[in-house]
């Protein structure tokens, strides 16, 4: 994936923009707790935009990623005691089919430095609220799915989109909650992450 300031001229993924987008709406500013069914929402017009992109452009699918869809939807019908399945299998189609035949994608840095503000609002505000209650009447703060190593999976996958765009207020956020959290596996990614970069 190529992030640079400006659009590069030519195609514009407007699917891959509905997915950044749809993606941090549904993990870090929707509330877990609220359990809203956006997934109703949000695939049918991922799947509209997606449509549409390929009518616009004329797009040509590569075959494997044809075939890749077609078993993986096979799959799905097949299994007739598994609706939540599809719910899982359509997002897989929609990248594979948004994505195919793609060297690199260009999207407009200020995007995603507004999302990751509004990201890093709504995760200073989960922070605030929420605590996971021990079985000692302790309490450990976590976002708003309330368990502190999801929430730290979370916050991991965030520290790497503000590492790729250089979003320091949520660089400095991700770093902070290794010691909110309390999660081994966070910190320990964490560490595993700087080493890599310094080697």
């Amino acid at each position: 994936m190529n992030i640079n300031a400006n659009i590069a001229k030519g195609e514009i993924n407007y699917f891959f923009y509905g997915l950044i987008l749809y993606s941090i709406v549904a993990i870090y500013i929707i509330p877990y707790e609220l359990q809203l069914p956006h997934v109703k929402l949000g695939l049918p017009l991922l799947t509209i935009i997606l449509l549409w992109q390929l009518y616009y452009y004329r797009s040509k699918l590569q075959n494997i990623d044809i075939l890749a869809v077609c078993l993986i939807i096979i799959e799905t019908f097949l299994n007739f005691y598994s609706y939540h399945l599809f719910r899982y299998s359509l997002p897989i189609c929609l990248m594979a089919i948004g994505f195919s035949g793609s060297q690199f994608i260009s999207i407009k840095r200020s995007y995603l430095v507004g999302l990751c503000w509004c990201t890093n609002a709504a995760i200073i505000y989960q922070m605030a609220v929420y605590r996971l209650v021990q079985f000692d009447g302790s309490e450990r703060i976590t976002l708003s799915v309330g368990d502190p190593n999801i929430s730290g999976l979370f916050m991991l996958l965030f520290f790497f989109l503000c590492v790729k765009i250089k979003f320091k207020p949520g660089i400095i956020i991700a770093l902070v909650s290794t010691l909110l959290f309390a999660s081994r596996n966070y910190f320990f990614s964490l560490i595993f992450f700087f080493l890599i970069m310094n080697f």
